[in-house]
């Protein structure tokens, strides 16, 4: 899919929808209860300096991720 990037992509504060994700081998379940589907909306609160886990904000609450499984959710920027 053209134009589409990932959670790395994406700088404080913007805004992004998620497309498409592959949460094989972490927890799946887990990630799709907590939102992690296509179709939600995410924005970036923080990124950890020397590749360390990013902070986003979904459906009003925070939740880290490591950079190998934000690396696996593709999204499209939207500002």
């Amino acid at each position: 899919m053209s134009g589409l990037k990932t959670l790395i992509d994406l700088n404080t504060n913007d805004t992004a929808i998620i497309e498409n994700c592959d949460h094989s081998g972490y927890g799946s379940t887990r990630l799709q209860e907590m939102g992690l589907i296509p179709g939600n909306f995410v924005r970036l609160i923080k990124k950890s300096p020397f590749s360390g886990p990013i902070e986003i904000k979904l459906h009003g609450f925070y939740l880290s991720l490591r950079k190998e499984l934000a690396q696996k959710i593709q999204i499209r920027i939207l500002n």
